[in-house]
């Protein structure tokens, strides 16, 4: 998540969306740039089978290349994030279980 977030919100927004998560509306994902449109409730389907009729209209090669050029940056940074930020991850969880664990021995000593 946070390779995705950084990428699409900026670094400092995801920063402190990561640090204190908060729900999030579906007006504040678009200003954000998270999603592209908001459709009323219950239009979500129909509205995704416009677009598929949309893209399948347009000739494959396209189709194709288009979404190589906007996945590509997203591949390239998680090749390039996620290993480290795995590790980060890794770390942060056993220093919350030993905090756990030194608590649960004052608790009991």
């Amino acid at each position: 998540m946070f390779t995705l977030w950084s990428y699409f919100v900026g670094p400092g927004r995801a920063q402190a969306m990561l640090l204190d998560p908060q729900p999030m509306s579906a007006r504040q994902a678009k200003d954000l740039g998270v999603v592209a449109e908001i459709v009323p409730r219950g239009g979500a389907l129909a509205r995704a089978k416009e677009m598929a009729r949309n893209l399948l209209a347009k000739p494959e090669v396209t189709r194709r290349n288009t979404r190589i050029h906007f996945v590509q940056p997203i591949k390239e940074r998680l090749v390039r994030e996620v290993g480290y930020g795995l590790a980060l991850e890794g770390a942060s969880a056993a220093a919350l279980v030993k905090s756990f664990q030194d608590e649960g021995k004052r608790v009991t000593s």
